[in-house]
C-alpha cells in the first residue's frame, strides 16, 4: 500500500497535477492579516521573526492565563518532571471555549463528555511539556484548536524519542481521542521530541493556517482521515511519514475509513518515508472556496531533515 501510493503521487508530479517545489506565502482569509510566510519549511510572520521554536528567555516565562465566556477554568494542578521540578497540569472538564495566553511549562489536559465540544483559542501561547503530551485530549466529542489572527503560537514536546509502548502516554505533542480541528489565521508551531507531532484517533480537519510540524515518526497522523482545506502547511518527518492515515474499517455512514483529501491551501512534505500515506484512498481537488491545493514532496536522501540514515 505505500508504495503504491508513493508511485502514483510520483507519477501525478510527472504529469503536472502537482505544482513544482517552490516558496510558499500564506495569509489570512480576509487578507487582513498576513500570517506567515513559508520557505525551504522555515515559518515566519509578516515581520521577518522566526517562529522555529528559538524564543526568547522572556517569552518562555511569561504568565499563562486560561480565561472562559462563562467563568468555567480549569482545575490546575501538578505533576513532576524528569528532573524533579513541578509542571502545572491544566485539566478542563466542561465543554466551552477557552482563551490561552502566555507561557506554561506543563500540559493542557482535556476530559469531557463523549459528546461534547472544547475549542482552545491560541492568544500567543508556548506550552512545553516533557512528561507527556503538551496538548492531549483523553475523551471528547469535537476538539477545535483556533491560532488567533496577527499570534504565534509554540507546543513543544521534549520528551526522549519513543522507544518502546507505554499507553500512558501520548503519542503526539498535540494528541487526541476526538475529531480534532486545526484551524485560525495565526502562527502555529509544532515540535514532537517523542513520536507524532499531531495524532487523532478519530477524523483530522485543517483550515486556513500556518502549520509548521516537526516530528520524528509521522508529522501528521488522523487514524480515521486527514482533510486539509486550506492554509499554509509543512510537515517534516525525520524518520517517519509526512501525512498519514490507519483505519480502514466504515464508519457510520458504511464510508470507508483511512482518506487522505486535500481541498486547498499551500501543503510542503519533508519526509524519510512517504510524503503521503493514505490507509484506503487519497485525493485532491478543488474545495469550497475554489482554490485547488498546491503540493511539494521531498522524500528519503532528498529532504534535508531527515537522518543521515535515510535511504
Amino acid at each position: 500500500m505505500k508504495k503504491t501510493w508513493f508511485l502514483r503521487l510520483l507519477a501525478l508530479m510527472l504529469t503536472g497535477s502537482l505544482c513544482a517545489c517552490s516558496a510558499l506565502t500564506g495569509g489570512s482569509s480576509d487578507g487582513s492579516v498576513s500570517t506567515a510566510v513559508v520557505s525551504d519549511g522555515a515559518v515566519s510572520d509578516a515581520s521577518g521573526r522566526m517562529t522555529d521554536g528559538s524564543i526568547t528567555a522572556e517569552e518562555a516565562t511569561g504568565n499563562f492565563t486560561v480565561t472562559t465566556s462563562d467563568g468555567a477554568a480549569p482545575s490546575v494542578s501538578s505533576a513532576a518532571t524528569a528532573s524533579g521540578s513541578k509542571s502545572a497540569v491544566y485539566t478542563i472538564t466542561k465543554a466551552g471555549t477557552y482563551a490561552l495566553t502566555g507561557a506554561l511549562e506543563g500540559q493542557v489536559l482535556i476530559q469531557v463528555g463523549d459528546e461534547d465540544e472544547v475549542v482552545l483559542e491560541l492568544n500567543g501561547v508556548t506550552i512545553t511539556c516533557g512528561t507527556d503530551s503538551p496538548i492531549k485530549v483523553l475523551s471528547a466529542g469535537k476538539v477545535e484548536i483556533s491560532a488567533k489572527s496577527g499570534t504565534e503560537n509554540l507546543i513543544r514536546d521534549t520528551r526522549a524519542v519513543k522507544t518502546t509502548d507505554n499507553d500512558s502516554q501520548g503519542k503526539g505533542a498535540i494528541y487526541a481521542k476526538a475529531d480534532l480541528k486545526l484551524k485560525g489565521s495565526g502562527v502555529l508551531v509544532i515540535e514532537a521530541g517523542y513520536y507524532n507531532g499531531i495524532h487523532t484517533t478519530k477524523d483530522l480537519t485543517i483550515q486556513n493556517l500556518s502549520l509548521k510540524v516537526t516530528a520524528p515518526n509521522n508529522a501528521i497522523k488522523g487514524n480515521d482521515s486527514v482533510t486539509v482545506k486550506s492554509g499554509t502547511v509543512v510537515a517534516i518527518s525525520t524518520a517517519g511519514d509526512g501525512i498519514k492515515t490507519e483505519n480502514t474499517d466504515a464508519d457510520k455512514s458504511g464510508n470507508t475509513r483511512g482518506n487522505i483529501t486535500l481541498l486547498g491551501g499551500n501543503i510542503t512534505v519533508y519526509s524519510a518515508g512517504d510524503g503521503f500515506q493514505a490507509a484506503h484512498d487519497f485525493a485532491m481537488a478543488a474545495g469550497e472556496e475554489g482554490a485547488t491545493p498546491t503540493v511539494s514532496i521531498y522524500t528519503g536522501t532528498y529532504s534535508g531533515y531527515t537522518a543521515d540514515s535515510a535511504s
